[in-house]
């Protein structure tokens, strides 16, 4: 549960792909990722805008799932709650999306 008196310093991470300026947030003390248009709910952002990328959408995504998340919270559709279906997420995203970008 993300509490009152965690300290309020966010990371913040260079995710390009979607754009080029794309911004991810990271709460390490909570465990909580703020992504923007990188990834969704069984979904990623899209790419063909200009200067989108396919392949840095890949390597920002694959750097997320690296983290230790157990709130993701993307720019549009529901938040991923629990750290197993944060993963079973960037898992999926990654299995069903990557092999078209």
């Amino acid at each position: 549960m993300i509490r009152d008196t965690y300290p309020r310093r966010l990371q913040v991470l260079h995710t390009p792909g979607h754009s080029p300026g794309s911004l991810t947030f990271y709460w390490p003390e909570a465990k909580a990722l703020f992504t923007g248009d990188v990834i969704f709910a069984a979904s990623l952002g899209r790419t063909d805008f200009p200067q989108g990328s396919g392949e840095q959408l890949k390597a920002s995504i694959r750097r997320l799932a690296e983290l230790e998340v157990e709130y993701l919270f993307p720019g549009h559709m529901q938040m991923i709650r629990g750290r197993q279906a944060v993963k079973n997420n960037f898992r999926m995203v990654m299995d069903t999306y990557f092999v078209y970008l």
